[in-house]
């Protein structure tokens, strides 16, 4: 079990990995269910339509996911990360407020956090020795 253990880092990239392509993957093939979770003052401003934009952010999702799979840059696809799930949970409660959609972004947010953290923990260490 502590062998297990040791790799918690992988389990919380493959986690939140997961869940970026679950939602990324919904929002590509399924845009027009997604499109209420745009903020109106976006639509508004944006000069494209709102169909296209929601793909581009589950393609984002996408992206970002399999960076988390495979560990590609994750010093900044963790930031990447954060910035999204900022803009995701800024988006939410300005549509509905507090409500438990934006708690569970928080959690997520705190898992990006973590493990981006944990990347500069490991890359610091690493030029050091």
């Amino acid at each position: 079990m502590k062998k297990f253990a040791e790799k918690y880092h992988l389990v919380m990239r493959l986690s939140l990995g997961f869940v970026f392509l679950w939602f990324g993957v919904a929002e590509i093939l399924n845009p027009r269910y997604w499109s209420g979770y745009v903020p109106q003052i976006f639509t508004e401003i944006l000069p494209i339509p709102i169909l296209p934009l929601v793909q581009g952010h589950g393609s984002v999702l996408v992206f970002l996911a399999l960076c988390f799979f495979f560990r590609f840059y994750l010093r900044y696809t963790g930031v990447l990360a954060l910035l999204v799930l900022l803009s995701i949970i800024g988006g939410l409660i300005s549509m509905n407020g507090f409500d438990e959609i934006v708690v569970r972004d928080i959690g997520l947010f705190g898992l990006a956090f973590s493990i981006w953290l944990y990347e500069i923990k490991e890359n610091d260490f690493k030029k050091i020795n």
